[in-house]
């Protein structure tokens, strides 16, 4: 998936522990985290959770991605925690639920 945000197109991938991705860029950062940015390769890290997590994830990283620093983490949060709710009512799932895998039906003797 990928997000425009003013002039910059952001990829988003979803992934198992985001602070890997983290460390890989920072081996001194040890938060725990839900999300992050990486500027240097335009990437958005979601972890890999429930739906309504990574869609609250992703637009708290994309507040972030918009300007709003690490030092204005307040900010975001508070924005997130006003602007998520209205936003899941209606309908918003940026990480659509795969489709059921469905059995092979069995060959006919």
């Amino acid at each position: 998936m990928r997000v425009d945000i003013g002039a910059v197109r952001w990829a988003v991938e979803v992934v198992d522990d985001v602070r890997a991705e983290v460390r890989k860029a920072d081996p001194d950062e040890s938060d725990t985290m839900w999300g992050c940015l990486d500027e240097k390769t335009g990437t958005i890290f979601i972890e890999r959770s429930d739906d309504r997590r990574q869609a609250a994830t992703l637009l708290h990283e994309m507040l972030h991605a918009s300007g709003l620093g690490e030092d204005q983490e307040d900010l975001v949060l508070a924005l997130e925690n006003m602007l998520f709710p209205a936003l899941w009512a209606q309908g918003w799932r940026p990480f659509p639920m795969p489709s059921p895998r469905r059995r092979p039906r069995a060959a006919k003797s």
